[in-house]
């Protein structure tokens, strides 16, 4: 069995984290979006550095689209911080890739993992504050014993949901 690090990030600039469970982690471990895209780049490095010998990062894949009255400048802006993630990622990829560790990155659109948790989608009347709070209801249900904020409910619920995927089709 390949000892394997699974890391959910939600990529929102201000409002996004970034969710870790490693195989002798009991509880998973949940930090707000670093402030700089230095810190980012660190902390990818870190977790892809770490004694495991399989990365899973399950980055959210923001839609073009997603409705509900977002702006599309705002869009575009996380849109393109998810892509610098992504690059960040690949870039962890290469410098590691000298050594016995396997990287993987699995790009997970909002609807997939929410579906995939039986998360019942957001309803019109839904206010966004009201959403969030219905997701951090879920992943404090699922994860009672770690600290959770509305910017680190979605990371933690992107990193179960590709944690239960790779486990029921392991691409290691």
């Amino acid at each position: 069995m390949i000892r394997t690090t699974h890391i959910g990030i939600d990529p929102g600039r201000t409002s996004g984290g970034i969710a870790y469970l490693t195989s002798h982690d009991t509880s998973p471990v949940a930090l707000a979006m670093p402030k700089t895209d230095t810190d980012v780049l660190n902390m990818i490095r870190e977790l892809a550095e770490g004694e495991d010998q399989a990365i899973c990062f399950h980055l959210e894949e923001i839609p073009l689209f997603v409705g509900g009255g977002k702006a599309a400048a705002s869009i575009i802006k996380v849109k393109g911080h998810q892509s610098l993630i992504e690059g960040m990622i690949r870039m962890a990829q290469v410098m590691i890739s000298t050594s016995e560790k396997q990287i993987s990155i699995n790009m997970i659109p909002p609807k997939r993992w929410q579906k995939g948790l039986s998360i019942p989608p957001k309803v019109r009347s839904e206010s966004s504050p009201q959403w969030k709070r219905r997701l951090k209801e879920v992943a404090a249900k699922m994860f009672p014993t770690a600290k959770i904020t509305a910017n680190t409910a979605d990371a933690l619920l992107i990193m179960e949901f590709g944690r239960r995927e790779s486990r029921s089709s392991p691409s290691f």
